[in-house]
């Protein structure tokens, strides 16, 4: 049974972060939260880390040490799922691609329950979030579009999206939040 919020749970895990010097920002859907006008639940956390093989061991032990239980996973993208009697799960994204590098690079410092957090920018959540292309990630995306609106460098999203060859998926997003604004 979870008892400790998101953001208990996350705090937990930046603490550990920062004490290990690793750089992360905050990705999946409590960033998504963050810029879209309608919050969404979100069962889970997601952090983008850049760790190199040998500091990866070290956080991990750190983790353990912490009360995490740990599990590194590689299903197309390699990352750390933590568990936590009380706490939802957090997924650790170790970033593998210069573009994952450059967005926690790029990350915004934004007050989270008080806290100065990093959180990866908005066009770099948008990024990731159609390169997924789950249905609940074009949901999320078209929110944010139509909260941010204008404010979205949209020629950066849609260069990157071409680089990863899912440029059409732009266009979806934009649709989906024409559908949006339509049935509010």
């Amino acid at each position: 049974m979870v008892v400790a919020s998101l953001v208990e749970t996350l705090l937990l895990v930046v603490e550990v972060l920062d004490r290990q010097g690793v750089a992360y920002a905050l990705a999946g859907g409590m960033a998504a939260n963050l810029y879209r006008s309608e919050v969404r639940a979100t069962e889970d956390l997601d952090v983008s880390i850049k760790v190199r093989p040998p500091q990866s061991v070290a956080l991990a032990d750190a983790l353990r040490a912490a009360g995490w239980t740990v599990t590194p996973i590689a299903k197309g993208v390699h990352q750390l799922r933590l568990m936590r009697s009380g706490h939802p799960r957090v997924d650790c994204l170790v970033a593998g691609t210069d573009f994952e590098e450059a967005a926690i690079d790029r990350a915004l410092q934004m007050t989270v329950a008080g806290r100065r957090l990093r959180v990866l920018c908005p066009e770099d959540l948008i990024v990731l979030k159609l390169i997924a292309g789950r249905a609940r990630d074009f949901d999320a995306v078209g929110d944010m579009i139509n909260t941010l609106g204008e404010r979205l460098d949209a020629g950066y999203i849609r260069g990157w999206l071409e680089q990863f060859g899912v440029g059409p998926r732009w266009q979806e997003a934009v649709e989906e939040a024409e559908r949006q604004r339509s049935s509010a």
